[in-house]
Parts: structure tokens; sequence; C-alpha cells
């Protein structure tokens, strides 16, 4: 199936409609997206608002899929943020992926937190929930953000023995 839409974004709100930002040292289910069209998933990530400075233990969002709301989920990334995830590196300005993060790295509110790009793209069909929660909180104080997640739907095949389409 080829995803050709544009890529959207989904991402907690809180009932302001503003992102709903995550203190870093509370572990919470942030958001469950019940998607209406079948597609891929293209990013996850978290978007760093507070300064996080460097933890015994940093905070790991992970991005799970479940059949309908409530049900038993899977989890297909877990994502560390912080310096302990060694496997960080950020641009240069020119370059990407050039600088690698220390064990002292503080990350700073406006960066951004991505997976690992071979994780990805990650299939899912129409009906299923995506879900991003903090299940590892840091051990200290300091630190916040939101996840984040990046789809490409298929869009809605009217030919199929499932759709229902209001004619004249």
């Amino acid at each position: 199936m080829a995803y050709t839409g544009p890529l959207q974004y989904f991402y907690p709100i809180d009932g302001s409609g503003d992102p709903e930002i995550n203190q870093f040292e509370t572990g919470v289910t942030q958001a469950e997206f019940l998607m209406p069209f079948s597609g891929q998933i293209e990013e996850f990530g978290v978007a760093i608002t507070e300064d996080v400075s460097a933890q015994a233990t940093d905070a790991v969002y992970t991005l799970k899929r479940a059949s309908t709301i409530g049900g038993a989920e899977t989890s297909l990334i877990a994502l560390t943020v912080g310096g302990s995830n060694t496997a960080l590196k950020k641009g240069d300005g020119t370059s990407a992926e050039v600088t690698a993060i220390s064990a002292d790295t503080d990350l700073d509110n406006g960066q951004i937190v991505l997976c690992r790009r071979s994780l990805l793209p990650i299939q899912f069909t129409a009906g299923q929930v995506l879900i991003i929660e903090s299940t590892t909180q840091a051990t200290g104080a300091g630190g916040a953000g939101f996840g984040f997640i990046g789809v490409r739907f298929s869009g809605v095949n009217t030919e199929a023995s499932n759709v229902w389409v209001q004619t004249e």
C-alpha cells in the first residue's frame, strides 16, 4: 500500500488546545489516538519543553499499539530521553547525526529527541489505537516535554465492502 498523503502529527493536548506537558519525573499515559484509516508511523519522538539536566535514571517514552481503546497493548518503540541514551546524535547545522551525546549532556527547551530511524515505518490498520506513554520516570526533578508521532494515512478506499458512501 502506498502512503502518499501528507505527514500528520499527533500529540496530546490539554483542555485549552495546547500541548499537554509531562514532567519527566512522573510516568503517565500521555495520549491514545484512535486511527480512522490504515497508514504508517514515520516519526516518533519527544519535544523538550523544560531543560533536562543529567539524571541517574532518564525518562523513557514508549509508543504502543492496541486493537481497541482499553485493549491489550503491544510496545513498539521505547525511547530514552537523556544522556544515558548513548545512541543519540545531533546535527551540526550542515550534516545530520554528527555529535554524539555524552552522559552529562543536558537537553534544552526546544530540542527534539527522535527514535532510531531504522525502527520506522510501522504499519497500522483502521481502528487501531496508538498510545504514547511515559513508561519510566526520571529520578530527579526537572525536565518536561511531550511525545508525538508523525503518521501518513492511506485514505479511504470507497470500493471496500466495509465503506458506506452517501449518494445523491
